[in-house]
């Protein structure tokens, strides 16, 4: 697993590294080349890394300890239920706003989050950068999980520690409420 981070690290840094050059070589773009940063973009869509847990934090959001107990309670459910959750954090070089949503559909479908003949995966997808969070429910969760009750868990749950700028305690206790409330609906 450290060796899957270094090498995040790795590609981040040669992208921080090429937009810095570009940096120096335009004048009116505020230092950033866009046509280097739409090349990266489409890079990560196209060759997304695979997950390394439950929890992939290309964002660097939490410590590691945060990371484990994240993974801890979703790997406990899953062990469970066989709802597989994963969450991922984004930075803003890896998407552009508009393209966000699309992403986080992306991402669910590329890893296949869930059991394929449940179709049971929950992506949770946050870019603190555009203060965007979308969550992404499988067919399979739609009928224990509606996508009211998950935009009522964003907007009371997750968004209230966002604006406090504690992104873990956000999410820790979003992943709870939509554990709590699969659970109350007796997914198995």
């Amino acid at each position: 697993m450290k060796l899957t981070r270094l090498i995040l690290l790795c590609s981040v840094l040669v992208c921080y590294c090429t937009i810095t050059t570009a940096q120096t070589e335009t004048s009116g773009q505020q230092g950033f080349s866009s046509s280097k940063i739409k090349k990266y973009r489409q890079l990560f869509w196209d060759s997304l890394p695979r997950p390394i847990s439950w929890t992939n934090d290309y964002a660097w959001l939490f410590s590691t300890a945060q990371r484990n107990q994240l993974d801890s309670t979703i790997s406990n459910f899953e062990k469970r239920t066989t709802v597989e959750i994963s969450i991922v954090t984004l930075d803003t070089f890896c998407v552009s706003k508009e393209k966000f949503e699309d992403l986080a559909l992306h991402i669910a479908t590329t890893w296949r989050i869930g059991k394929k003949e449940k179709n049971n995966g929950i992506l949770i997808c946050i870019c603190t950068g555009y203060r965007m969070i979308r969550i992404e429910n499988g067919y399979g969760i739609e009928n224990y999980l509606t996508d009211e009750e998950t935009k009522e868990i964003i907007d009371t749950v997750f968004l209230p520690q966002y604006k406090k700028g504690d992104f873990f305690a956000g999410t820790n206790t979003g992943l709870n409420s939509i554990i709590s409330k699969l659970i109350e609906k007796n997914i198995h």
